[in-house]
């Protein structure tokens, strides 16, 4: 019995040490953390332990690293809010820590990232209304901007005029 704890003990050691050394690479989700030590030569139990040790010493902060996520994949990748979340929650953060993360970036963030993604995707504005319903589209599914308006298609490529100074067809 003594020799079991023992052993317990050291694989804990063993997995903390290695739980310390991938968070100083870099911010992991609990889940993340459980995954990546895990794909070594660590227990799942002795992973989930490290894992719930790292969050006690305050090496991971799910709500903080979430936070700093959002706003990362908003202004320098350009994503709309659906698409964050979904980055977010298949790294393993938590949903509540997603949801307030997504909450933190500003409108004018968004809107911004938005504006770019409209104008690298058209320099010149599209003149076809199938190209601009093609584009509305690709920007709701795909960067994740939904409801950039109402179901109206006209509604939205008026919308889409306005945000992006498309001219009148």
């Amino acid at each position: 019995e003594c020799f079991e704890e023992l052993y317990e003990a050291s694989c804990v050691a063993q997995a903390v040490k290695k739980a310390e050394w991938v968070l100083s690479g870099g911010d992991h989700s609990k889940k993340g953390l459980v995954l990546k030590l895990t794909k070594g030569s660590i227990e799942r139990p002795y992973a989930e332990k490290a894992a719930l040790i790292m969050e006690e010493r305050g090496f991971i902060d799910e709500y903080a690293q979430s936070e700093r996520l959002a706003r990362a994949y908003c202004t320098h990748k350009h994503r709309g809010k659906k698409r964050i979340m979904q980055e977010l929650l298949l790294k393993g953060y938590e949903r509540d820590a997603v949801q307030r993360a997504v909450s933190f970036v500003t409108p004018e963030e968004y809107k911004k990232a938005l504006m770019t993604v409209i104008e690298r995707k058209y320099p010149t504005p599209p003149e076809d209304k199938k190209e601009i319903l093609t584009f509305i589209r690709a920007i709701e599914y795909f960067q994740g901007f939904c409801g950039i308006a109402g179901e109206n298609h006209n509604e939205k490529i008026s919308v889409l005029r306005t945000i992006a100074a498309i001219p009148v067809l």
